[in-house]
């Protein structure tokens, strides 16, 4: 199939709008319908100025229309500039990647630059891990908070991480995104800054994330017939609300995180700004964005399928439904597929998952206090405590004194803020416990001369059922259960052993068996060794594993165990998946040396991994580097 005409493509996307233009010439601002108008202008200028005629577009509005296309066309140009990566940041992206780093330094980054709201910062980081699989369902991140608490922020300094071209950000009618998603590469990231969903964001999203793995068509009938366009598969959205507020469909559909607020919180960002305005390194930050730049792309070149062996202990306890199972599982997947080159494949090929990654994405899963139908926004608790403080029945009154918001504000929060029937999703909605009752009442007083002697006025008095609980603190609905040492569950590790022991003649999967049960299990975590299976194996069993290196920059704390080299069943560590011995005895049949170019003739790894490897092998493993090429300490300069 011929790849598609983006000048087609740009024709007939400016049809489909065309009558919505004439009505209301904002449209122009949208993002994807900029980029049509420029691919017209550059490459049919007569179909350029025909549709903005058709659409009316007056002389001012079409200066500013010409001035905005040439600005977007000269950021384009420069971004493309600048995302020229050199060698030696393409080499550490690299190191980072082998050593299983990948989602801890890019989280130790974004850290960096945002105070703060480390579990919205994991989320947003995580989800780009499941769009590297085949069998997620997606992660789709919603950061809520009042204005000026920093969501934006959050959203803001994770896109600067990712490569641009994976990234659409900004305002766009709901078409929109199938016009231009369409045109983006698999796995791209949609992001929306303080939306307010109405019925039509809610149906294209809706669409989007049931066809995750596939992409969403939406179909249209134009004066040349029925056209098509269709998304992308893996797309994932990351937006922002003051209130997460649409239908239960939409809200299973999102994970959501609430940012920190707070007065101590605040003061807190206060004096992180001034220590970033006092100056820093623009240097250093720019390296450390085109590294996180280099892993995401190398990790968006990749598509694994996880399985999760130990998913049998995963237990759940009432208030896990499926959607919130899956968005674990998602992210368990997404964990291991960080660390692909620290995790074993099974003899299909597929990734498998360690019991760290299940650690950290329940860590993840409990610190944004899970996912369901009754996850509460701060903003929805503080209301619920007061009608708690006023005896479960309250008016407007009566919540504005409590809580120090105005009416305006909890009306918001109680009956929703959203568009069409999306409005009708507020806190009474959410909240089964929560009612609203028309109340009545009749006041008599002494009148004057000819004066009536009552008057009756009506409010809303909310009521929550008095067997409603709120606690202040998240208790954990999921746990790993400990393994069972016995021979059912450890035949899944017999094909590691296997390839360790076997010398060429036959091996007796029962005879496996009994080795593995004589292996000392009985180790501490911290000691352990992760197997095929994601299991646990002892450092005295078949594995001559060595402990992780440290890298070239700076890794955060919580990636110091529990995470292996990359290695063979052997324990050998790899670079993109060769173990060191590879290079070395390639090395010895090109004379000694390598170079880049002679070790992408073997057609393991292209040219461009093969420059990262012989720089990784020189800063790591103690090879050279001369005018001939690279070669490994066992052979002198001169041989």
């Amino acid at each position: 199939m011929l790849p598609p005409d983006p000048v087609e493509e740009a024709r007939t996307h400016i049809e489909t709008i065309a009558e919505e233009l004439k009505k209301d010439p904002s449209l122009l601002n949208d993002p994807g319908i900029q980029k049509s108008l420029g691919v017209l202008r550059n490459h049919d200028p007569l179909r350029f100025e025909t549709y903005l005629k058709k659409c009316r577009i007056t002389t001012a509005i079409k200066e500013t229309l010409l001035s905005t296309l040439d600005e977007a066309e000269q950021i384009t140009d420069e971004c493309i500039v600048a995302e020229e990566i050199p060698v030696d940041i393409k080499a550490e992206a690299s190191q980072i990647i082998s050593e299983g780093w990948s989602f801890d330094y890019i989280y130790r980054v974004w850290q960096s630059r945002h105070l703060g709201d480390g579990r919205a910062g994991k989320a947003l980081i995580i989800s780009v891990g499941a769009q590297s699989c085949t069998n997620t369902n997606g992660i789709h991140v919603i950061v809520n908070g009042r204005r000026g608490s920093g969501k934006s922020d959050c959203i803001d300094k994770a896109s600067e991480l990712l490569p641009p071209e994976y990234l659409l950000f900004g305002d766009m009618s709901p078409q929109a995104v199938y016009y231009f998603a369409q045109e983006m590469p698999d796995g791209a990231i949609i992001a929306f800054d303080d939306v307010t969903f109405n019925d039509a964001y809610a149906s294209v999203q809706k669409r989007c994330t049931t066809r995750y793995q596939q992409g969403a068509a939406h179909r249209v009938v134009l004066d040349r017939g029925p056209f098509t366009f269709t998304t992308k598969p893996r797309i994932a959205f990351w937006c922002t609300s003051v209130d997460r507020q649409f239908d239960e469909q939409l809200q299973d559909r999102y994970f959501a995180i609430d940012v920190e607020d707070s007065p101590d919180h605040t003061a807190e960002v206060i004096s992180f700004m001034k220590e970033r305005d006092a100056g820093i390194d623009q240097a250093v930050e720019y390296r450390e964005t085109l590294i996180c730049r280099v892993i995401f792309r190398d990790l968006k070149s990749h598509l694994f399928e996880v399985v999760i062996p130990f998913a049998d202990r995963i237990t759940v306890y009432d208030g896990i439904e499926q959607r919130g199972y899956k968005i674990l599982s998602d992210m368990v997947k997404a964990f291991c597929a960080f660390r692909y080159a620290v995790r074993e494949r099974d003899d299909t090929g597929r990734l498998i998952a360690a019991e760290k990654d299940f650690e950290d994405a329940k860590l993840l899963f409990d610190e944004a206090e899970g996912h369901g139908e009754e996850k509460y926004t701060d903003a929805e608790k503080k209301v619920l405590r007061a009608l708690i403080n006023c005896g479960y029945v309250a008016t407007i009154k009566n919540l504005t004194d409590v809580t120090e918001l105005s009416s305006t504000r909890l009306r918001d929060i109680l009956n929703g803020r959203g568009q069409d029937d999306q409005r009708r999703y507020g806190l009474l909605a959410k909240c089964p416990h929560l009612t609203v009752e028309r109340v009545s009442e009749t006041a008599h007083y002494d009148p004057g001369p000819g004066e009536p002697t009552s008057k009756m006025t009506a409010h809303n008095e909310y009521r929550l059922d008095r067997s409603f609980e709120l606690s202040d603190v998240y208790n954990s609905r999921i746990y790993l259960e400990n393994r069972t040492d016995n021979v059912a569950c450890r035949r899944v590790d017999v094909a590691v052993d296997v390839v360790t022991i076997d010398s060429g003649e036959e091996v007796n999967v029962d005879d496996v068996v009994k080795v593995r049960e004589t292996d000392d299990v009985s180790s501490s975590p911290s000691g352990d060794v992760v197997a095929a299976s994601g299991a646990q194996t002892s450092q005295n069993a078949t594995s001559t594993t060595s402990s992780a290196r440290s890298i070239s920059i700076e890794s955060t704390s919580t990636a110091t165990s529990g995470v292996r080299q990359a290695t063979s069943t052997s324990g050998e560590p790899r670079i993109f998946g060769l173990s060191i011995s590879y290079y070395e005895d390639w090395a010895k049949e090109k004379g000694g040396r390598l170079r880049p170019k002679t070790l992408a003739e073997d057609g393991a790894i292209n040219e461009g991994r093969a420059v990262m490897a012989l720089e990784i092998l020189k800063s790591s493993y103690g090879w050279t580097k001369d005018d001939e090429g690279y070669y490994p300490p066992s052979e002198e300069a001169g041989d």
